[in-house]
């Protein structure tokens, strides 16, 4: 088990649970529908529905990243776990700068970026949680959860008891001919 991991997934946990309650609770309630424009595929409560539907698309990455972190670092994922917590990582950093130019394109005259950005603290939960990810991933390769690890753990096991059990035997579950 992975424990940097599961607490990047706990923070994961709580962030979705921040934005769906801020979409639901916050923001849906007070938007009218007289502040959407009609558009060719409907009306303003069709534009209205759309704007939610996106927001929700942001729930979605967060739900896949709390399940990879989970597989991951119960060794369910394997052998490709940590290459795709790599490219998670990759992605949510990527989430960050562009939340950090959303929010320096929006500016108003006179208003700071940096005032801005400590108001929006959302970018240092996504930064903590790619934190515990590069501490669950340091020092392992995609193959260090896989057979190969399995092997050595099965070729110590030999070692202290003279020979290896057959329902914890790596070829045998690959190939049951070997058995």
């Amino acid at each position: 088990m992975n424990i940097p991991l599961l607490i990047a997934a706990a923070i994961a946990i709580a962030a979705v649970s921040l934005h769906v309650y801020t979409m639901e609770v916050w923001i849906w309630p007070k938007l009218k529908e007289s502040a959407f424009p009609s558009f060719p595929f409907g009306g303003p409560n069709v534009v209205k529905g759309f704007y939610r539907t996106v927001w929700h698309f942001f729930t979605v990455n967060w739900l896949m990243t709390i399940g990879v972190l989970i597989a991951v670092a119960y060794r369910y994922l394997t052998p490709y776990g940590v290459s795709l917590v790599k490219f998670l990582m990759v992605f949510w950093i990527l989430i960050v700068v562009e939340i950090f130019v959303v929010a320096a394109l929006s500016l108003q005259p006179g208003e700071s970026c940096i005032k801005t950005m400590a108001k929006a603290f959302q970018w240092v939960i996504i930064l903590a949680m790619v934190l515990f990810m590069y501490i669950g991933i340091k020092g392992e390769n995609d193959e260090s959860a896989g057979p190969e690890s399995f092997q050595e753990s099965e070729t110590k096991s030999e070692k202290v008891s003279g020979e290896a059990e057959p329902h914890a035997r790596w070829d045998v579950l690959r190939d049951p001919e070997r058995a």
